[in-house]
């Protein structure tokens, strides 16, 4: 692909979808590159109800099974419930991730963005009129680059920007074939090296995963199956959700540490958004919603920001700090819930948390 846009969105996830739609929306020329194909299975998710509302408001599809309460057994043996029917912002919903990012995709290639799957930045450097992006060897101009690559940050990366990592959390996840979806419930679980979540994943599948830290998860030999296997069946809860499925496929490993990004020193028009800018625990289960939230607003900003030419929206890094600081102190209320374990290393370290690590 070779040409000129306005702007490059990099990054086909929740973020780059809403900045897109924001972009195409304000009459700018849009192209929206995604280095994978939706061909890669990805763990389930579970929308929160204001995720839900976001993607309608957004005029954006929604696509899976209504999920009318979560459960967690956490701080105690026992699962407590908080129920979404009394909720004024209603339902959540399941949804498989792979079909729910490519229906984001095609809902914003038919609001006027172009959209490019494989299409992976491999370089960017700044130009008189602002960027020269190369995709997979072709090359296109564009005024402004939204980076809305996840925790990779790449484009924010090649800029400069580093990546510092708040803790090094990942989660282990297997799939198992299941009844038909029904709206069940998700569920966390917590255990002495970390937890388990399990959601229904549309049509008839379950996912389980084992988050833990990196480490841990080595010296536990977590990613064998044989192991990740006996651990899930000592669990009371999630075990008891996941009987009678056969597990299907791989185990899969992924990253899901938190973490923020510093400003790069090279100026020109770009921003990141979503989990580029900033990612967060996924037991928060806000990770859709602030994309969406994050990346509309991010792509308003560089619409406004290519007409009126009066510099980065000033509130954008003050935003990041704001919600850094508010985050970081929910997630440390949240861990310090559970007591059951203080001898732990995984809890031990959420009560006396290590420096953050710059990568």
């Amino acid at each position: 692909m070779t040409g000129a846009v306005d702007v490059l969105v990099a990054g086909a996830g929740p973020a780059g979808v809403a900045a897109a739609l924001a972009v195409a929306r304000a009459g700018h020329d849009v192209l929206l590159a995604e280095a994978g194909r939706f061909d890669r299975r990805r763990p389930g998710e579970t929308l929160s109800p204001l995720a839900v509302r976001l993607l309608e408001r957004l005029g954006l599809p929604v696509c899976g099974v209504p999920s009318w309460a979560a459960e967690s057994a956490w701080g105690a043996a026992a699962t407590a419930e908080a129920s979404f029917l009394l909720s004024p912002l209603g339902y959540g919903m399941h949804v498989d991730r792979q079909d729910f990012d490519a229906a984001l995709a095609g809902a914003v290639e038919d609001a006027g963005a172009r959209v490019a799957l494989g299409a992976r930045v491999t370089d960017c450097e700044p130009t008189a009129q602002g960027w020269l992006v190369t995709l997979n060897g072709r090359p296109v101009r564009a005024r402004a680059v939204v980076d809305a690559t996840g925790r990779n940050a790449s484009v924010a990366r090649r800029l400069g920007a580093t990546w510092t990592r708040l803790d090094h959390l990942v989660g282990v996840a297997g799939y198992f074939a299941h009844e038909p979806v029904d709206g069940g419930t998700s569920l966390v679980e917590s255990v002495r090296d970390g937890w388990w979540y399990t959601a229904p994943v549309p049509p008839s599948q379950r996912v389980a995963v084992f988050v833990t830290d990196a480490d841990l998860c080595r010296s536990g030999r977590y990613r064998e199956p044989s192991v990740w296997t006996a651990a899930l069946e000592r669990t009371r809860h999630v075990a008891a959700r996941v009987a009678g499925g056969s597990r299907i496929g791989p185990l899969e490993v992924r990253s899901a540490a938190s973490g923020v990004l510093s400003d790069a020193d090279v100026t020109g028009r770009w921003l990141a958004i979503g989990d580029a800018a900033m990612a967060v625990d996924p037991l928060s289960g806000s990770g859709v919603e602030r994309a969406l939230r994050t990346g509309y607003a991010g792509g308003e900003a560089m619409s406004h920001w290519l007409v009126a030419d009066d510099g980065p929206p000033s509130d954008h890094r003050a935003t990041l700090d704001h919600e850094l600081t508010e985050y970081l102190a929910a997630r440390a209320d949240y861990y310090r819930l559970e007591q059951r374990w203080a001898d732990s290393p995984f809890w031990r370290r959420r009560n006396a948390p290590a420096p953050p690590s710059t990568t």
